[in-house]
């Protein structure tokens, strides 16, 4: 999971995508609204099986469950690998 910072008003919001909202973005730069993004990779090789867009503004506490949840109908009985980091 990590932050986009974005620059622009983004006054019209379309439900079908994540919306640009005020939170705690990665890179201390509150005064810029952001998006989430969360992506997950195989564990030998590096290689893309999952992407979310989530809202600015969510907590990522509340996108890991259901990032995983979406990995595992995905995987099935076979093992992976979650790597996270965090800033304080």
């Amino acid at each position: 999971m990590t932050s986009i910072s974005l620059y622009g008003a983004y006054e019209q919001i379309d439900d079908a995508f994540a919306a640009p909202r005020f939170g705690h973005p990665k890179d201390r730069r509150p005064d810029l609204k952001q998006v989430q993004a969360g992506l997950a990779v195989t564990g030998d090789g590096g290689i893309p099986v999952l992407h979310r867009a989530y809202d600015g503004g969510g907590g990522e506490v509340n996108q890991v469950v259901p990032a995983m949840t979406a990995l595992q109908k995905i995987a099935g009985p076979r093992q992976f690998l979650l790597t996270a980091t965090s800033e304080t």
